[in-house]
């Protein structure tokens, strides 16, 4: 039998030509878009330092090495609040003793060594040198670095977002403008992956001089930094 094509035939294939045709012409056109990075920088001096003192005493007997060292923070504390610090600011970590042994002579115990690491946080700077030489005349052995921060370092980091925002709609913007376009809404917004802001560590040496009291510790100021990607739609 012969081709035979039938007036339905003929139909269903301009159908479906035709079906072709308007789909092809129906195709989204492609979203014309820019992406950029953008960086929000703040410098200010830092408002809140974080240190500790360390007490220790080796005595004969664990319960009268333990007095002293309790004696020793508990006066600490009293300097604290003299200097306005909170008490919520003061953390006194646990009281740890260890057993000393004359390891020459059969492991024989020859005393206790007992000490206790007080962590204060300072929030006001001026205050710091009275606090260090009130710890040394209380009789702290060590003192921790002095770690410089803000007190307000979320509110800052949100200002530091929005600076990144603004400075990547700058760089869009003049993109755009090299493309003959017009700069649209943002589409896409991300905060990239960087190093968390670390605060400014000072290394302090414990003295008591007569003049470390009224001495200031200049801290410098403090960069906190942020980094965002943004996609902008273009517009002709």
């Amino acid at each position: 039998m012969g081709n035979i094509i039938t007036p339905i035939t003929r139909f269903l294939c301009l159908f479906l030509v035709t079906g072709m045709v308007y789909a092809a012409s129906e195709q989204p056109v492609p979203l014309r878009q820019i992406e950029v990075s953008g960086m929000g920088k703040i410098i200010q001096q830092p408002d809140l330092a974080t240190t500790s003192f360390t007490f220790s005493h080796r005595s004969n007997q664990a319960a009268q090495g333990k007095t002293l060292v309790d004696t020793q923070v508990t006066n600490l504390i009293k300097l604290c609040e003299k200097l306005g610090i909170k008490e919520a600011d003061i953390h006194a970590a646990r009281l740890n003793v260890y057993p000393e042994y004359d390891y020459k002579h059969n492991r024989a115990l020859i005393g206790y060594n007992v000490n206790r690491e007080v962590q204060i946080k300072v929030r006001d700077l001026q205050q710091y040198p009275r606090l260090l030489d009130g710890a040394v005349g209380i009789g702290a052995t060590h003192s921790g670095s002095l770690s410089l921060d803000f007190s307000d370092r979320e509110a800052l980091e949100n200002k530091a977002m929005l600076k990144a925002f603004e400075n990547a709609k700058q760089k869009a913007a003049l993109l755009a403008k090299q493309a003959d376009s017009k700069l649209g809404e943002a589409l896409w917004i991300s905060e990239t992956e960087s190093m968390p802001p670390m605060p400014k560590v000072l290394s302090m040496r414990m003295s008591a001089t007569a003049e470390s009291a009224d001495a200031s510790y200049p801290t410098g100021e403090l960069e906190l930094v942020k980094h965002i990607l943004v996609r902008f739609r273009l517009e002709n």
